[in-house]
């Protein structure tokens, strides 16, 4: 056999090593997708994609919830979170990422496409791995209040008390995902540095906060630090290939276990006692002078932490970047990717439980209420009001954000405010009353259920009791503006035309008359002229005064048919009348 042969016979058998790697890719090239060898560990059969989109809120906690659950019975192995949303309420970002940690399919991802920023990236952390799409963000996780004065940041103990939970949340995320417990923090604290530093005998790479650098240079830091980019990730044999740094390996959860100015190491000390699992951070002391050197400034003080893709990759949050469905399929060896998006229904409670459509929907059904009761016998104000409070009641109710007492509370106040106007003569503490209910009851309907709760019970709560309040008081004053106009120009408005009667023959010598025209009852009725009921009036119906036929309103009860009445009122919007002594002649 001649040398050539022998070279020709080698280099066939090379090819054919099982596991044999391929050269790697140019730097700065992303490796292809389609032809890297997917590992076992990352093999899956049924893949599930759950889209994310938009602002978080609890419609969006349920919807998740219903299609993991389905994921669940379909038997998938993965469940990828696609995740495109400027953030939303801290509350229900928190119960999805304790769904996912909870979730029976412990292959959660969640793909950055093409952003996900603030409740977004609780979200993300969460997860047991995070892959990328082209030019996308990640960060800007800072908590805000909304109150009457509109968004703003918290301060002192009010965002002490808001940002607790979210730091026991991320931080948990991050010893569970072996992320830098340091790094993760930079999401929501805008005065917290840090620097990249790496041991010059290992290699190895963390962050360190101002404390940490004076203590390893033995200086104060500066914010002048040029940043430079770091190598490309390099493979970790120990976690079948998931490209990251040493001290950001993954964080292998035990089998066992429980779950004015800020005072950082008070709040840092609560959050260390709720963690569930222990800090694998290391601790630095100053033995560790002279092994470190600086790499860049991650953030300064006055910066949230917000990154691009490769960024998210070099800082060991994200494993690779995928493009498309086909490359998840390809990625994962997938027999099988599926989406489940959120429902239609979804999407309609969606919008008809944002603040600003009810917000519209509060106001319609007070100026319908009113316009009814001020025009007795129209009838479609009334069915508008009622329909109105329907979809009130029945979205927030669908959503979780409506209790049994919120309803209760609505509908007693309903209640008492028609037995004002129909029953009680005049109004007193029953109307009184009744409004107050039905305004706690709206209210309520914005706070999200806690089951044993009647009454907010953290800072999230009360900020959406604001919210609450601030959108019915809105509403009400749109109702005021709209009467105005409706009192001004009620005779002029076609439609107000076409639903009432203005002048009907009945007979030759009669004339059914309504008080909605400015001018339908001018010369017809005078206070204290004597009629006769043609109708019950209860309070609305109808009268006869002389030839003329007329709608009125009894203002002390009910009055029943062939009764004296006498006129006590004569406006624009209405003809008032109480009962009349019996002996009283027409």
């Amino acid at each position: 056999m001649t040398l050539a042969a022998v070279y020709l016979l080698l280099a066939c058998l090379t090819a054919v090593v099982p596991g044999q790697q391929q050269p790697p890719p140019p730097p700065g090239q992303q490796p292809s997708v389609a032809a890297a060898a997917v590992p076992a560990s990352r093999q899956a059969d049924l893949v599930i994609i759950i889209p994310i989109h938009g602002p978080i809120d609890q419609v969006t906690v349920r919807s998740v919830k219903r299609r993991l659950s389905l994921a669940e019975q379909a038997g998938a192995d993965t469940i990828i979170f696609e995740l495109n949303t400027p953030g939303g309420q801290v509350d229900a970002a928190l119960q999805i990422c304790t769904a996912i940690k909870r979730s029976s399919i412990t292959r959660t991802v969640a793909w950055i496409n093409p952003d996900a920023y603030s409740a977004g990236v609780f979200i993300a952390l969460a997860c047991r791995q995070i892959i990328v799409s082209p030019a996308c963000t990640l960060g800007d996780a800072a908590p805000i209040a909304i109150g009457m004065g509109g968004v703003s940041a918290p301060t002192g103990t009010l965002r002490a008390k808001i940002e607790s939970p979210i730091l026991a949340e991320i931080i948990d995320s991050a010893r569970r995902r072996g992320y830098d417990e340091k790094l993760v923090q930079t999401f929501v604290i805008p005065e917290m540095e840090l620097w990249l530093i790496e041991n010059t005998a290992t290699g190895d790479q963390m962050f360190v906060d101002h404390v940490e650098y004076k203590l390893i240079f033995g200086v104060e830091p500066t914010s002048s630090v040029v940043p430079r980019r770091l190598p490309p990730p390099i493979p970790d044999p120990s976690n079948s290939g998931k490209k990251i740094r040493p001290f950001f390996r993954q964080f292998q959860m035990p089998t066992t276990g429980a779950g004015g100015p800020l005072d950082r190491e008070a709040i840092a000390s609560e959050i260390e006692d709720a963690q569930f699992l222990p800090s694998s951070r290391p601790v630095l002391t100053s033995a560790d002078r002279g092994q470190f050197i600086l790499v860049e400034q991650v953030v300064d003080s006055a910066t949230l932490l917000t990154i691009k893709e490769m960024d998210i990759l070099r800082y060991g949050f994200g494993q690779d970047l995928l493009r498309s469905d086909t490359d998840i399929r390809t990625y994962y060896g997938a027999r099988e990717v599926e989406r489940f998006d959120a429902s239609w229904s979804e999407g309609l409670t969606v919008f008809m439980t944002s603040f600003w459509v009810r917000g519209i929907l509060i106001a319609l059904m007070l100026l319908a209420a009113l316009i009814e009761m001020t025009a007795p016998g129209v009838g479609l104000p009334g069915a508008v009001a009622i329909a109105c409070l329907l979809v009130l009641l029945i979205a927030p109710a669908l959503t979780g954000l409506a209790s049994w007492w919120e309803l209760a509370a609505i509908l007693i106040g309903i209640i008492l405010i028609l037995a004002e106007v129909f029953v009680i003569p005049g109004f007193g503490v029953a109307g009184a009353l009744g409004l107050a209910l039905l305004f706690v009851g709206l209210i309520g309907t914005f706070i999200p259920n806690e089951p044993g709760h009647l009454f907010p019970q953290s800072q999230i709560d009360r900020d959406h009791a604001v919210v609450g309040l601030a959108t019915i008081i809105a509403s009400i004053f749109a109702v005021g503006i709209g009467a105005y106009f409706i009192r001004k120009q009620a005779g002029n408005l076609p439609i107000f035309n076409r639903m009432v009667l203005t002048t009907v023959n009945r007979e030759p010598s009669d004339t059914i008359l309504t008080a909605m025209g400015p001018s339908a009852t001018q010369g017809m009725v005078t206070v204290g002229q004597i009629g006769r009921s043609i109708t019950p009036l209860h309070p609305a119906g109808r009268a006869q005064f002389d030839d003329d036929i007329l709608d009125v309103v009894c203002i002390e009860g009910f009055i029943d048919e062939n009764q004296p009445i006498r006129v006590t009122e004569v406006s624009r919007f209405r003809i008032a009348v109480e009962r009349a002594p019996t002996d009283a002649h027409t």
